[in-house]
C-alpha cells in the first residue's frame, strides 16, 4: 500500500511543479498553460478511437475540456511515475533483495521522465507565449489601422 501511495505522490508532485510553474508565469504576466487543448484531444481520441488528430485545433470545443485536460495531465504524470517504479520493483524482484542501488534505477527513470516533461512543457509554453504576443501585436495594429480609417472617413465626411 505504501508503494502505491509513493507512486501517486511522485506523479502528483511532478504535476504540482508544472502547476506552480504556470502560476509563476501568470504572476509575470505570461498566460498560464491552458489544458483545454489537451482535454479536447483526449475527448476526441476517446470518442473517435484515434490517437493522431491533425485538425484538433479546429475541432469544436466541449464544455469540460479544460477540466478533462487538467485531469489527464495529472494522469499522464502518474503513469510515468508508475513506469519508473515498475522498473525499480523489477530490479528488486530479479535480485531478490532490496538495496538502494536497485531502487535508484527505477526512481531515476521516474525523475528523468518528470524532468523531460518539464523541459518540453517550458519550451512549448515559451513558444506559445511568443505566438500569442505576435497575434496580440497584429490585432492591436489592425485595431489602430481601423480606428485611423474611421477617423479619416469621419474627417472627410465619407461615411453614410
Amino acid at each position: 500500500m505504501i508503494d502505491i501511495i509513493s507512486i501517486l505522490v511522485a506523479g502528483i508532485f511532478s504535476c504540482i511543479i508544472l502547476d506552480i510553474l504556470g502560476y509563476l508565469l501568470k504572476l509575470m504576466g505570461i498566460p498560464e498553460p491552458s489544458w483545454g487543448i489537451v482535454g479536447r484531444w483526449t475527448y476526441y481520441m476517446l470518442k473517435n478511437a484515434t490517437f493522431f488528430n491533425p485538425n484538433i485545433a479546429h475541432m469544436p470545443n466541449f464544455r469540460y475540456e479544460v477540466l478533462l485536460g487538467w485531469i489527464f495531465h495529472y494522469y499522464v504524470s502518474i503513469c510515468w511515475a508508475v513506469i519508473g517504479m515498475i522498473g525499480a520493483f523489477d530490479a528488486i524482484a530479479e535480485a531478490g533483495d532490496v538495496s538502494p542501488s536497485l531502487v535508484a534505477g527505477g526512481i531515476k527513470i521516474a525523475l528523468l521522465t518528470t524532468v523531460g516533461g518539464l523541459i518540453v512543457a517550458v519550451i512549448l509554453q515559451l513558444f506559445y507565449n511568443y505566438l500569442v504576443s505576435k497575434i496580440d501585436s497584429l490585432v492591436n495594429n489592425m485595431e489602430d489601422a481601423s480606428i485611423s480609417l474611421v477617423d479619416i472617413l469621419v474627417k472627410n465626411k465619407l461615411s453614410k
